[in-house]
């Protein structure tokens, strides 16, 4: 729990508790995204550091002007006040053999960029369906990968009307049923069951729904189908698993009244996910297409393509 009079204050706390926590976690995904870690753990991580360095998340972040820096450089200072305070680094440090170089709002901005790319990984169903298309032309490549799923779009978005709803037995306009809080799994294999008879009518099999690589979901339930009376909030960001888990679980409190209670990820000052006493907010991951490809073609490849045309 911190508290402060304003949002730089609250920044600044974050940065503080986030450095005292989780110091280790943020040095190594800083230390990844700007492609140094054969830095600390030698040659093997040159071909990562590259591809990191290929991207160019680092130099990104000199771009972007939009944020709010007085957070941004709060935060830093919050980071940087812990680290100043301390002896000793953690374990982690001494372990590999390095140290800490303190945090600054690129930093941060760079970690943004990280969540962004973890996220947007339908770069690698484009490539994969080129790969398929070049070597076993279009029809296997629709077959295999879709260009509606490449997208994200089109044939993937389910929606199920209100006689699918009520078949399911979750909600009747009529009658609102009792909410049965025991889990079975009852409702996944009815749901199951629709998407099996909806896939079944379509010829390309591919089509059916459950043939679905990646995803994400955010839901709310109006209060007039709720047993308090309020709206419920869902969100899952769909991330995947580590240890340290990427969240971050916080309660800031301000003299004004304005609470906020939920998730920030180590690096960033923000929460995430939450909630106010008034309001509440979520995210998820829309696995839509926003990465931009292009086919780059280097002196060696333009060598060995030139040999190759003329040996035909």
């Amino acid at each position: 729990s911190i508290s402060g009079t304003s949002k730089t204050a609250i920044g600044y706390a974050l940065g503080y508790v986030h450095a005292k926590d989780r110091l280790w976690q943020m040095h190594f995904i800083r230390t990844f995204a700007s492609g140094k870690l054969s830095e600390i753990f030698g040659k093997n991580m040159l071909d990562l550091d590259k591809l990191m360095r290929s991207l160019g998340f680092r130099r990104s972040t000199t771009t972007m002007t939009h944020v709010p820096m007085d957070l941004f450089e709060a935060y830093a200072d919050g980071v940087n006040a812990y680290v100043g305070e301390l002896t000793f680094l953690p374990i982690e440090f001494y372990l590999v053999g390095t140290k800490f170089d303190k945090w600054t709002v690129e930093d941060s901005l760079l970690l943004g960029k990280m969540m962004s790319f973890e996220t947007g990984v339908r770069w690698v169903l484009t490539t994969l369906r080129q790969t398929i298309l070049e070597s076993a032309g279009k029809d296997i490549a629709d077959l295999v990968i879709p260009i509606e799923m490449d997208n994200g779009l089109g044939n993937f978005t389910t929606v199920i009307n209100e006689e699918e709803i009520e078949q399911m037995g979750f909600y009747s306009p009529k009658k609102q049923p009792e909410p049965d809080l025991t889990f079975n799994g009852r409702e996944y294999k009815e749901l199951g069951a629709i998407w099996k008879k909806e896939g079944a009518k379509k010829k390309n099999p591919t089509e059916s729904p459950t043939f679905f690589v990646g995803g994400s979901n955010a839901w709310v339930v109006h209060g007039n189908y709720t047993k308090s009376g309020k709206p419920l909030l869902a969100g899952d960001p769909h991330l995947g698993t580590r240890i340290p888990s990427v969240w971050y679980l916080c309660k800031a409190k301000m003299p004004n009244g304005n609470n906020f209670y939920g998730v920030s990820m180590a690096g960033l000052p923000d929460f995430i996910m939450g909630r106010t006493d008034y309001a509440a907010w979520g995210i998820t991951v829309s696995s839509v297409s926003y990465t931009h490809l292009r086919a780059h073609e280097t002196s060696l490849h333009l060598v060995c393509r030139l040999l190759l045309e003329k040996k035909k």
